[in-house]
């Protein structure tokens, strides 16, 4: 197999060059002033009696003033922040998802060709929402984008037969992600073997490249600017995503 910006395979899109609160008890009617006291205190261990003589040392009672069972623990406050998948995907897991994201769509229906966005959203994996560039050139897509999902993609990768040739690719590699005019972080992945599928079947391969990672994005409208070359070959595509609402 080779970088598929030199050579297209048959029926194989390959990409951009290549996304505590205090319990109180119950207390009883019996109960001490000084119990009513220390239960009231969240049932706190007392000093009762201090021994006098030779022996030193001290007795610690606890209330047994204070009736019923003790008490449960606070609940743990609910978070509305979703948790962000893609940090947790490995480099080899992550583009073996995208080649075989890439790589597995029928001919017209490719991520990596799409200049509109019509297709962003098919045979997107569970556990990422995966974005790509383009073969060369620029694209601006318009995706819609379910809540609570992490954003993964490369702004410029490949992949190829052996771990020189992707070491060379990623040498001359430069990558820029900018999300709704921020620069977001570029993380440069070395040559890892991995495993993808394709229209044609199941092709092992080593990929690098400039990737990213987003955690979920907040629900409404954001634009994505991804860019990335190697070489004589550049890439850009411009997403404007909006990430639904929770049910």
């Amino acid at each position: 197999m080779v970088i598929d910006k030199v050579v297209r395979p048959r029926r194989r899109p390959y990409d951009s060059r290549m996304s505590a609160g205090v319990a109180t008890l119950p207390i009883d009617e019996s109960t001490s002033d000084e119990g009513r006291r220390q239960c009231e205190s969240g049932g706190t261990l007392v000093l009762n009696r201090v021994m006098r003589g030779a022996l030193l040392g001290a007795v610690t009672v606890l209330l047994a003033s204070c009736s019923g069972a003790p008490p449960a623990p606070s609940p743990a406050a609910p978070t509305d922040t979703p948790a962000d998948t893609a940090a947790a995907i490995t480099p080899a897991r992550l583009q073996s998802l995208w080649w075989s994201w890439a790589s597995s769509a029928p001919p017209g229906r490719s991520p990596v060709e799409d200049t509109t966005g019509a297709v962003c959203a098919d045979n997107q994996p569970t556990e990422v929402w995966l974005v790509a560039g383009t073969f060369g050139g620029r694209a601006e897509r318009r995706c819609q984008v379910p809540a609570g999902v992490s954003i993964a993609g490369p702004a410029v990768n490949a992949v190829t037969p052996d771990a020189e040739a992707c070491t060379s690719f990623l040498a001359g590699a430069r990558g820029d992600v900018v999300l709704d005019g921020a620069p977001e972080a570029v993380e440069s992945i070395e040559p890892t073997e991995i495993t993808y599928d394709a229209v044609d079947g199941r092709y092992r391969g080593f990929g690098c490249g400039l990737w990213f990672r987003l955690p979920p994005l907040s629900p409404g409208e954001h634009t994505l600017v991804i860019s990335g070359s190697s070489g004589e070959f550049a890439t850009e595509a411009r997403y404007v995503l909006t990430v639904s609402r929770s049910a």
